[in-house]
């Protein structure tokens, strides 16, 4: 009962002009055609209007199953997409999600291993500034865990690129997303912002700690067997991310959750 899907991909796919033409309707619908051909299911995350879901629509040999990509509700986002495969097996409902058996999967790069048993990984980047606890909050964490004895471990990738980690720092970079779950589920606890990354290692039966600020904790969430923590305490009333504007704000909502926060959680944790 898994759903299955066949794709092909050209050493170009990750090259934006190699797939552009299927975001408008004015592409020639034989391009459209043999980009698709190899697929099986297109699973989209888009507006009724959008031309992918237009395009991928005339393929008659392609499953397709789209949602609009923000919840109405306060539903926690996981289910949330979970309710668009109508599949007996697939439960909706279930209190966690897992990766255990994508960890079985071939990957050509290998993972930073520690001596240590006690590692905890920090990653302080994630996909928009406003979702983002400032460094030098997570560098007190650093030297809080360093005290302590435990050996630290900084995710970074494109996001972290700028990022000035100290001389000393240990980092993990530019993982493929199977090598660095490997290595999460090694970790005795992970701390990060709403990211795609925090969700990866909740999924990964890694301990998770969320720092959050401009989204919706109660629908963006983690969710993993290991337990998971979010830390909030805004008090707009406007969640950016929800509403898609820039509010004119200092960030108090990230801010205002200070390192003590994050290290009660630690000690709660460990």
């Amino acid at each position: 009962g898994e759903l299955a899907v066949r794709a092909g991909y050209a050493d170009s796919f990750h090259d934006v002009n190699s797939c552009s033409f299927l975001f408008t309707t004015e592409t020639e619908d034989a391009r459209v055609k043999l980009f698709l051909n190899p697929f099986t299911y297109c699973l989209l995350f888009t507006n009724e209007d959008s031309p992918i879901l237009i395009n991928a629509r005339k393929q008659h040999h392609l499953n397709v199953l789209y949602q609009v990509p923000f919840p109405s509700e306060n539903v926690p986002i996981i289910d949330y997409h979970l309710s668009l495969f109508k599949s007996d097996s697939l439960d909706s409902s279930s209190a966690c999600t897992s990766l255990i058996r994508l960890l079985d999967q071939p990957s050509d790069q290998q993972t930073t291993e520690s001596a240590a048993t006690t590692v905890v990984a920090l990653a302080p980047g994630s996909g928009s500034r406003r979702k983002t606890w400032p460094l030098h909050y997570y560098q007190k964490v650093e030297n809080y865990l360093t005290e302590r004895g435990f050996d630290v471990y900084w995710i970074a990738g494109e996001c972290e690129r700028d990022y000035q980690f100290r001389n000393t720092d240990k980092i993990v970079r530019d993982l493929d997303l199977i090598a660095l779950s490997r290595f999460l589920f090694k970790c005795t606890l992970y701390i990060g912002n709403d990211s795609g990354i925090t969700h990866l290692a909740a999924a990964s039966h890694c301990p998770v700690i969320a720092i959050f600020g401009a989204s919706n904790p109660w629908i963006w969430a983690p969710r993993g067997p290991a337990g998971v923590k979010c830390i909030f305490k805004s008090t707009c009333i406007n969640y950016c991310q929800t509403y898609r504007k820039v509010f004119n704000c200092n960030q108090e909502c990230l801010k205002s959750v200070r390192a003590e926060d994050v290290i009660a959680e630690i000690d709660f944790f460990l």
